[in-house]
């Protein structure tokens, strides 16, 4: 019945929302020209849209001088001191300045040698295409000297963070990414981005989204010589965006806008290498743009674990999105082929561990109409995967204190990936639009594995072990939509908008398994698991936000809002035993097998209050959710659930400005955490016959409350920059691990042995939660050798309960980090990079203080790229980390060297010739420690070693600058 009733009061406020026109967008974009005062005449000249003679002009016709690098700062009138957007003005005096609600701003303009400017601007429900800003010389100051202006390096324009391009030297070969990693509070490891201490999720061109998340792979196959700035802030949801609103939907982004005026017409790449141990590796692309059309094709097969596109076999699909307006862990050293790494999501792979051989291809397709605006893409990845894997756990809790487990995998996968993302956004007129996104996944993979682990007490008395094979094949599809319908009306802050998102997805899969598991005890008992078991898992969603808002007078809104939602999860899981008389595995177990749905059904129903003022702003959130959860299994035995909850969940973000530059930022989240199907599915899961898994249908949600702070400071006149950041995180009926160790062999259903050693995990709510962060950076010149140096550190705390035996015990960890790093910034032809990066990480357990699991990881890494000649050019790049703490196998230093020597030729150098070695020392390793509320462990995977390699690339690029 309550599915009946949400499904009709759904469709209701859909056909409702229906009579509404959208907005077109929240914010708006300034954009305009910057020049010297123009003579009479010209200005005559220019009103009639002539352009006057380019030789012999007289100084009364001559055409205006465009101010490269003019300084534009937009201010609110009612905030005439605090600075709310900025730019600078580029080659040919050309600015935009983006994210600009409706309003009344202020627009002062400065530039060395002419008299300031101060303009008045009204945004009103669309964008400003073309503002003249005319410049008068200033007398005073060009009497004895003409004076170029400098802009910083650094600026800081309300809640972003604007990097200059120009104040950073980069060789001529240099990515967005070599760029990047040299700016203040920035930086790149692991595959990760991370501005200010927080993982960036994407990176935007010129404010459009094209990529996803993988922020790395956009910045790779962007050249650095494009960049104008680079700004940095958090992005809202679609929706806050347009309301003006935070909803806690936010991720850490960096927006590169590109020179004013570059222009990309067809370009395109081809590499091949071939190397030592069969090594070979090519790639290529092709762009062809035609006005606002523009399409890009791309192709890749490897076998050095390039999983996924390198930077420059992206280039086209991101020139052409430009011009359209458990935790813990450590990891070796890891091969990179120059250029190499992912690519965003759109045309992406997971990274895999072991070794890869790989084919992929894509196609990016982009049109830009009157009214429409289309962006889609096309992905397709072949990959055959080899790993060696071995794993030394070493358990935290008193009653497991004196065991440990190894495990040794062997595996062989093939996966083929299918991927359709598109992103379509149409205006009706000034006051409607909509965004639409649909996306649609599919992958099929069969993976082979043999698996040996055994369970030790005291270092050497085996307790049991297992050994075996397994089969699985699997195919998956998911398709998801999100439509976003806007409407403002003629007064001004009154808006409605309505999200509808769904999605559709479905696994299916058999798994086949093998194993023999011997527990010794007084006798040895031998158990055999021969099965073959049938996976389905899959569902629905659907969910609908609708959100109002009116104005309360000039610096306050109010916000209503009704989320409806409905979510369905099945899974079944059918085991068959082998039958003697048939020869087939067709004899169902009612021990392993389950089928189980749930349909939870939620409506949440909340008001927010706005708040703008010249050093105060924010928004206090506050939300009714009613969630209603039915469980229906039907099989081995029929039963059913129903569950209802009602929480009250408040939001809090708030920003105070203390000056120029200088901001604290404070936010609070609730939110809650349904378990999921199969959390709640009451099936035993023996892929490992010593490490049984289950569910657990009497699982309730979890609820967090989440605290942040930070603060910002930036001195742009001295080029530095500080920030500190805390967080903490407080969760109440946390669903954590409840583990049954079997002293003796133990029945633990009527059928289900669990021997002597093993271990039955399922998840239960075990109490209270703990998670404290905090990190600071600070960077600043270092002018002795003219580059920039950055200290940063960091203390991070958690606490979570485990439960073995049915002994609730508090797992602890307490990491303790700090790095430092000096880049380069001398010339485009003298490169280098120094960096250290430590970590110590003591882990405990309450129950349980004897054991010591604390480790240490540190990280020594140099790189230097050096163009003597301009031909010839030479790079070498060194990672040494060494790890204390870790298991006797693996506290092995590694000193990963590689090298490389080039030369190029032909016409603008457009081809080159490689030499790279890679893993010169022999000593590349892949070890990773995590840890977990019950154990830690160190795990070791097969990695690429010492080969050489000779590559032959070749590109052409046309450039056309306005």
């Amino acid at each position: 019945m309550n599915r009946i009733i949400t499904l009709l009061g759904v469709a209701f406020l859909l056909l409702l929302s229906g009579t509404t026109q959208a907005q077109n967008q929240s914010n708006y974009t300034i954009r305009g020209i910057v020049m010297e005062q123009p003579s009479p005449e010209m200005m005559q000249q220019m009103r009639g849209g002539m352009q006057g003679n380019r030789g012999g002009q007289s100084d009364s016709t001559r055409r205006p001088v465009a101010l490269n690098g003019a300084n534009l700062v937009l201010f609110t009138q009612a905030d005439t001191l605090t600075q709310y957007r900025g730019a600078n003005a580029g080659a040919d005096g050309r600015f935009e300045i983006a994210r600009v609600p409706d309003g009344e701003y202020v627009l002062k303009v400065s530039y060395v040698g002419y008299v300031p400017r101060r303009i008045t601007v009204s945004v009103d429900g669309a964008d400003i295409g073309r503002l003249m800003v005319f410049m008068q010389e200033d007398p005073l100051m060009l009497d004895e000297v003409r004076i170029s202006g400098l802009r910083p390096e650094v600026e800081v324009r309300g809640d972003t963070t604007v990097y200059n391009a120009d104040g950073v030297k980069v060789n001529p070969d240099a990515t967005a990414e070599d760029l990047v990693k040299r700016l203040p509070g920035i930086t790149v490891e692991d595959g990760q981005v991370q501005a200010q201490g927080e993982q960036v999720r994407r990176v935007l061109l010129d404010g459009q989204e094209f990529f996803g998340d993988d922020a790395l792979a956009t910045l790779r196959n962007l050249p650095a010589d494009i960049v104008g700035e680079v700004e940095m802030y958090d992005q809202m949801s679609d929706q806050a965006r347009f309301t003006g609103f935070r909803d806690g939907d936010e991720s850490r982004v960096l927006n590169i806008r590109t020179r004013p005026g570059m222009n990309v017409e067809r370009f395109g790449r081809a590499n091949a290498a071939a190397g030592t141990d069969d090594r070979y590796m090519g790639s290529g692309n092709f762009n062809y743009f035609n006005g606002p059309r523009r399409i890009s094709f791309l192709g890749m097969s490897n076998n050095i674990n390039q999983q996924n596109f390198s930077g420059e076999d992206l280039a086209g699909i991101n020139e052409a999105s430009n011009q359209g307006g458990g935790r813990g862990g450590m990891g070796g050293g890891g091969m990179m082929w120059r250029g190499g790494g992912g690519a965003a999501r759109n045309f992406m792979v997971g990274s895999q561990s072991g070794t890869n051989t790989i084919n992929s291809f894509g196609l990016n397709y982009i049109d830009r109409m009157s009214k429409t605006n289309i962006n889609s893409s096309y992905f397709f990845n072949a990959t055959n995967n080899n790993n060696i894997q071995s794993t030394e756990r070493e358990y935290l809790t008193e009653i497991n204190a004196d065991q440990t487990y190894n495990e040794n995998t062997a595996s062989t996968a093939e996966n083929f990936n299918h991927r359709f993302n598109a992103r379509v956004e149409h205006s009706f007129n000034d006051r409607t639009s909509f965004i639409l996104t649909p996306r649609a996944n599919m992958s099929l993979t069969d993976r082979n594995s043999t698996d040996r682990n055994q369970t030790l007490l005291g270092g050497n008395e085996l307790i049991n072990q297992s050994f075996g094979f397994s089969t699985s094949n699997n195919f998956n599809y998911s398709i998801d939509n999100n439509f976003l319908l806007r409407h403002r009306f003629e007064k001004r802050g009154r808006t409605f908008s309505a999200n509808i998102g769904t999605d559709l997805n479905r696994t299916d899969g058999d798994q086949y398994q093998n194993t023999e598991s011997l527990f010794y005890a007084d006798e040895i008992i031998s158990r055999i698991t021969d099965q073959n078991t049938d996976i389905y898992t899959g569902g629905y969603d659907l969910n609908v936000d609708f959100q109002f808002t009116e104005p309360l007078g000039e610096r306050s809104q109010l916000q209503l809002e009704y989320n409806p939602s409905i979510t369905q999860d099945k899974s079944e899981r059918d085991a068959f035993i082998f039958d003697q008389n048939t020869g087939q595995y067709s004899v169902l177990d009612p021990n392993l097998t389950s089928r189980y749905e749930n349909l939870t059904t939620a409506h949440s129903i909340g008001a927010a209050y706005r708040y703008n003022d010249r050093t105060i702003s924010g928004n206090f959130n506050l939300f009714y959710e009613y969630t209603n959860l039915e469980g229906e299994q039907t099989y081995p035995i029929a039963t059913s659930t129903s569950k209802t909850y009602n929480y009250l969940i408040p939001r809090l973000n708030m920003r105070y400005t203390l000056g120029q530059g200088k901001n604290v930022n404070l936010s609070y989240r609730g939110n809650t955490r349904m378990p999921s199907a199969s959390q709640l599915q009451d099936v035993i899961d023996n892929s490992n016959p010593t490490q049984l898994r289950g569910g657990n249908p009497d699982l309730m949600p979890s609820y967090d409350h989440n605290v942040s702070t930070r603060i910002q400071y930036a001195n742009t006149e001295k080029a530095q920059f500080s920030f500190l950041m805390f967080s903490m995180s407080y969760t109440t009926d946390y669903i954590g691990n409840n583990t049954i160790v079997a002293l003796t062999d133990t029945e633990l259903r009527p059928g289900i042995f669990l021997g002597r050693g093993s271990r039955f995990t399922s998840p239960d709510n075990l109490g209270e939660s703990w998670s404290i962060r905090s990190f600071f950076n600070h960077t600043r010149p270092f002018k002795l050798i003219k580059s920039n140096w950055s200290l940063n550190g960091g203390v991070t705390y958690t606490l979570q309960p485990t439960s073995d035996n049915n002994i609730i015990t508090d797992a602890r960890t307490i990491g303790l980090n700090g790095g430092t790093s000096v880049n380069s910034n001398i010339s485009p032809n003298v490169d280098f990079s120094l960096n250290y990066r430590a970590s110590y990480s003591i882990v405990d357990n309450a129950s349980n203080i004897d054991v010591n699991s604390n480790y240490y990881t540190g990280r020594a890494f140099a790189r230097v790229n050096l163009l003597p000649k301009g031909k010839w050019l030479i790079s070498s790049d060194v990672n040494f980390t060494h790890y204390s703490g870790l298991g006797e196998e693996f506290n092995n230093n590694i000193m990963y060297w590689n090298a490389s020597v080039g030369y190029k030729f032909l016409k603008n150098n457009a081809a080159e010739i490689r030499l790279t070695v890679v893993d010169i020392l022999g000593q590349n390793n892949s070890v990773n420690r995590i840890i977990n509320d019950g154990y830690v462990e160190d795990v070791r995977s097969n990695v690429l070693t010492r080969f050489a390699m000779l590559n032959f690339s070749y590109r052409f690029r046309n450039f056309n600058r306005g």
